[in-house]
């Protein structure tokens, strides 16, 4: 009987708080971006979103679907989301925002896509589109992320547009643990592409450094393993600078829950300059030593 009565409460302790919770009350609405113009012709994009009206929820508010239309409502693009309701709210919660994408000879859509819960440095991507001889609009690739962040576009001519550097180049921080790798991307507008611009002379860095404490670091001459190395050491008041970065950049496709391009940096190195002693490390001791310990 105790055996019975034992099975009897634990069901109803893991039951009870579903059987007795407020159902969830859902409602549609839609919300529309713009205009946005491209080549003198105005569009919108319009987001269908549902939202949990009561009880209140973490997350309560989703993109269901999108679509890209003109002035007299035609369609030019859309796309559908999957909607996951859990017992205390959306299992995921997206948000999607535009703007129209200025490079130097053509003229497109950047959408960035936001997803919450994420974890740090995560849950963003963005996706750029362009016009297939004035028709519909066709991405030039799968939405694009990484474990780090988009760098911001510059300014263009409106509130609702934004603008590529100088060789339709959109940048990317990518972390690879103690400080980012800034990896440049060329928007092909004629191949429909975005793809990594490596070059052997190293990228840009981008790192929230601290003090130096005191020890002796290894310097390499060049971010290989084997190359001749030299013995540095670094005190609390050393005159650290970050100079570049290398590693290998690749770009692959994940799924996160729908397919996206996802930038790597792996075998990372940084160039340092230590007082009067210029270098490459990439040790995590090193790094810890000169004011970039690892964080997530």
């Amino acid at each position: 009987m105790v055996k019975y009565l034992k099975i009897f409460l634990a069901l109803f302790i893991c039951f009870a708080g579903n059987a007795f919770a407020e159902p969830l009350v859902t409602e549609n609405f839609v919300k529309n971006i713009g205009p946005l113009e491209i080549n003198g012709k105005n569009f919108r994009l319009v987001l269908n979103i549902r939202k949990i009206v009561k009880p209140a929820a973490a997350f309560n508010e989703t993109v269901e679907s999108f679509e890209i239309i003109d002035d007299l409502g035609k369609s030019y693009y859309n796309r559908k989301f999957q909607v996951h309701l859990g017992p205390n709210g959306f299992k995921e919660e997206l948000s999607v925002n535009a703007y129209v994408l200025q490079g130097e000879n053509y003229q497109g859509l950047i959408l960035y896509y936001a997803s919450e819960p994420s974890a740090p440095n995560g849950g963003r991507s963005c996706q750029i589109f362009a016009q297939e001889q004035g028709t519909r609009f066709r991405p030039l690739s799968l939405p694009i992320t990484c474990y780090g962040k988009i760098l911001d576009l510059l300014p263009a001519t409106s509130a609702m547009s934004r603008k590529l550097s100088k060789d339709d180049i959109i940048k990317f921080a990518v972390w690879t643990g103690s400080f980012g790798v800034i990896v440049p991307c060329v928007v092909n507008w004629k191949e429909w592409s975005v793809t990594p611009a490596v070059s052997w002379k190293g990228f840009s860095v981008e790192a929230d450094k601290r003090p130096s404490s005191e020890g002796r670091i290894q310097l390499f001459t060049k971010p290989n393993p084997s190359a001749p190395k030299t013995q540095v050491q670094v005190r609390m008041n050393s005159e650290i600078g970050l100079i570049k970065a290398n590693g290998k950049v690749s770009m692959h496709t994940i799924e996160s829950p729908s397919p996206m391009l996802n930038i790597e940096v792996t075998d990372p190195w940084l160039k340092v300059k230590v007082d009067d002693t210029e270098g490459w490390l990439r040790d995590w001791r090193d790094l810890t030593t000169i004011g970039l310990p690892a964080a997530g």
